[in-house]
């Protein structure tokens, strides 16, 4: 397995069988998709999904329900549904997206664990263990230096 940053919170992970894609926004060199063959969404917030560019690959997509509806079809995740994609069990984990702000609504935020990596999104996800490879979260609205440095601490 090969884990391949594009920008932002954009990443592919190669396997035997394929690629896909975690968080294909704006931000982040789209070019991957045209050799992937799947995408993953963490959550709708437009930083973590261009949804005109992966409406237009005709890629499966993952997700949680408001990103799914952002490309129009695909499979639908919740929180604690494991489900086989190239040849790895991928766990959807968490919950809301964290905090931004107090009268900011939170989204459905969902993490990918796999293989010991662990895409968290937008969410410093708790109670995983085994996590070898974590995708932190570093640059965002939301982000504490400190409580990124504790998060990181937790997942060891």
């Amino acid at each position: 397995m090969k884990l391949t940053l594009h920008g932002h919170s954009c990443v592919s992970v190669a396997t035997d069988e394929g690629i896909f894609v975690i968080d294909p926004g704006p931000a982040s060199n789209l070019a991957i998709l045209a050799s992937a063959d799947a995408v993953l969404l963490t959550h709708s917030h437009p930083d973590h999904v261009d949804a005109e560019t992966v409406k237009a690959s005709g890629l499966p997509v993952w997700g949680p329900a408001d990103a799914v509806g952002l490309i129009g079809e695909g499979t639908v995740l919740r929180p604690g549904e494991s489900f086989e994609l190239l040849g790895i069990t991928i766990q959807a984990v968490g919950g809301l997206h964290h905090e931004i702000h107090p009268r900011l609504p939170r989204p459905v935020n969902l993490g990918y664990y796999f293989n010991g990596v662990l895409h968290p999104g937008d969410q410093y996800i708790k109670g995983l263990h085994n996590v070898e490879v974590l995708l932190l979260p570093i640059s965002a609205p939301w982000v504490k230096n400190s409580e990124a440095a504790a998060y990181a601490r937790t997942v060891s």
